[in-house]
């Protein structure tokens, strides 16, 4: 890398030329980057780039990073719906019981929790061969935010093929 005074540039590469691709010594030319008078916005750039990947980095440490990849627990899918008087939860949990299923709400966080086994071939007793295993078993502990105007003396839950449905209504919303 060197400083060009006629270009006014930074010359990143003296040469660029591929081997293998017919391209000889004939073919070698600079790799001119900006101007060096707008170097300084590259920098905060770069600074920027920097600290974006030690964010991700940081996440990657995080106890929930790998939660899905079936080490010691993972997450059922959810999906959250606000309607005019209360929340509605959804929660994917095919091959789990409803007694089996813990849920709480505790400071404002909705717990669900519980256990599913693996699924077993029926009447296999012979080797099995896996090709694909997307199915997640074992424990998992979902927590969701909920709004503080709910009425959980009044909250509901219902299991239907394979999906644990939540009702939580809002307090004085049902009214109006």
């Amino acid at each position: 890398m060197r400083f060009d005074p006629s270009a006014n540039a930074l010359i990143i590469a003296d040469w660029i030329h591929g081997y293998g691709f017919g391209w000889g010594p004939k073919h070698v030319r600079p790799f001119i980057a900006r101007p060096v008078s707008n170097m300084s916005p590259i920098e905060d750039s770069f600074d920027e780039l920097v600290k974006s990947m030690e964010a991700v980095m940081g996440s990657m440490t995080s106890p929930h990073f790998f939660s899905s990849s079936g080490k010691d627990s993972w997450d059922p899918r959810v999906n959250v719906y606000e309607l005019r008087d209360q929340i509605v939860i959804c929660v994917e949990l095919a091959g789990i019981q409803p007694g089996e299923l813990d849920v709480q709400v505790h400071e404002g966080i909705l717990h669900i929790r519980g256990q599913r086994g693996k699924p077993s071939l029926p009447d296999e007793s012979g080797p099995v061969g896996v090709h694909l295993m997307e199915i997640d078993s074992g424990k998992f502990h979902r927590k969701i935010p909920v709004p503080s105007d709910i009425d959980f003396e009044q909250c509901k839950a219902s299991y239907k093929n394979g999906y644990v449905w939540i009702s939580l209504p809002r307090r004085g919303k049902a009214d109006q």
